[in-house]
């Protein structure tokens, strides 16, 4: 009874190994998934290195970017400000031709009135 009894242990002893390998057998199946889909996903994901590269070419641009802005900036006030110097002198322009304007109007006031005077005075006092 005792071999037969110790022939069942390990029967059962066996059964229970077999059934344990099989359900690791299972959880290693089922932890291959997983580490095959996080693989997977790793794969698509960006490393720190990649992200640093990327970062330092977008501030790279930025910084590209923000130069031309002010390279332009700079011309925007050089143009402003020659516009400002043309302006000034199309005004002087300006003020000496109201300048001249009003001494013509002068002078063919001043040559009228003495045309007018003269008429006056050859009509009146004239000869004859």
């Amino acid at each position: 009874m005792n071999a037969g009894h110790e022939m069942n242990n390990d029967e059962d002893r066996i059964d229970q190994l077999s059934s344990r390998v099989d359900r690791l057998e299972a959880v290693c199946q089922d932890l291959l998934g997983r580490v095959i889909r996080i693989e997977a996903k790793l794969e698509n994901m960006v490393t720190r290195a990649e992200f640093q590269e990327f970062t330092e070419r977008v501030y790279g641009k930025l910084n590209e970017m923000a130069m031309n802005i002010a390279a332009q900036n700079l011309k925007i006030a050089e143009q402003t400000l020659m516009i400002a110097d043309q302006n000034r002198v199309i005004a002087e322009q300006y003020k000496a031709m109201n300048g001249q304007t009003w001494k013509f109007v002068t002078v063919v006031i001043t040559v009228c009135t003495a045309l007018v005077g003269a008429t006056y005075y050859i009509v009146h006092y004239g000869p004859g």
